[in-house]
């Protein structure tokens, strides 16, 4: 399956099964395109991809107990960040350590993002951009983003509003040329 693309529509799905099986299968195959596609604008959707299919496996080993929480989908999503954020720390620590060949991943028009967008995009930080992705494209309030990120809200609201300037400013310049 292509990351962020589903098999079929949503609503093909039913919410549950009788089959505990069954209704993992089912629910992976909602959530997990629009959990991929929300966090790839962050660090890509290769890594995107990875850190939502590792939090699936860990739902997975575990869902008798959370076929049964009331949102399933934000244990995921709270284990997948979890994993983003333990990702890159890493690599800061790697950065730090030795010189990195080329740049850090940012969204393309290759990853299916509009050509001025993707630029834009791309010129915000990583933590922005993890931000933005998880706000406008996973649609979730200030404060959800607040605990996923493990930052104040007021945080989060001055970092959204510093990456609307500067992609305000950036999408104006491209439209200018």
């Amino acid at each position: 399956m292509e990351p962020g693309s589903p098999e079929l529509p949503e609503e093909d799905y039913p919410l549950s099964s009788p089959e505990p099986q069954l209704e993992f299968e089912l629910f992976f195959r909602r959530a997990y395109p629009q959990l991929v596609q929300g966090l790839s604008v962050s660090w890509g959707p290769e890594v995107a991809a990875d850190v939502v299919q590792e939090a699936f496996i860990r739902a997975h080993r575990r869902w008798k107990k959370i076929s049964q929480y009331d949102d399933p989908k934000a244990w995921v999503r709270r284990v997948a960040v979890n994993l983003l954020v333990d990702d890159h720390r890493r690599r800061r620590y790697e950065r730090r350590a030795m010189a990195l060949n080329g740049s850090a991943w940012v969204p393309s028009p290759e990853d299916g993002y509009a050509p001025d967008v993707a630029a834009a995009v791309a010129s915000l930080p990583e933590r922005q951009r993890l931000i933005v992705g998880l706000y406008y494209l996973l649609d979730l309030p200030v404060a959800e983003v607040a605990v996923l990120t493990r930052l104040a809200e007021g945080t989060v609201k001055s970092a959204l509003h510093d990456a609307r300037k500067v992609l305000k400013t950036r999408l104006q310049v491209i439209n200018d040329e």
